[in-house]
């Protein structure tokens, strides 16, 4: 990750935490992508963590993997809210389009 799409998916990981319904981020991919990840938090100099919202940067079109907790709400509203807090977040920094996934990994109720 390119420190601007690093600095993006940080931006980003604080809008969807403030998205409506959305009680936690946690870490995307599978058991051994977490442990890479949580091996670059470790050997990073600056303290900052590494977003957990995963990006792949491709110009206008970046690719947004994201998954969150939930509360008591419906997770299809909240994960709908969450889609489109991100869409608007994207136009308004110049992207024109993204894909975009959304995992609801737990639901507190």
């Amino acid at each position: 990750m390119t420190a601007t799409s690093e600095s993006m998916a940080a931006a980003l990981d604080r809008v969807i935490a403030d998205v409506p319904g959305v009680t936690a981020l946690y870490r995307t991919g599978g058991l051994l992508g977490q442990a890479v990840a949580a091996g670059k938090e470790l050997l990073r100099p600056e303290r900052e963590s590494i977003p957990y919202v995963q990006l792949t940067d491709s110009g206008a079109h970046p690719s947004i993997t994201v998954t969150i907790g939930v509360d008591e709400r419906s997770a299809t509203e909240t994960c709908r809210l969450a889609y489109d807090t991100i869409l608007t977040w994207l136009r308004a920094n110049g992207h024109t389009d993204a894909a975009v996934s959304i995992t609801v990994a737990h639901v507190t109720g």
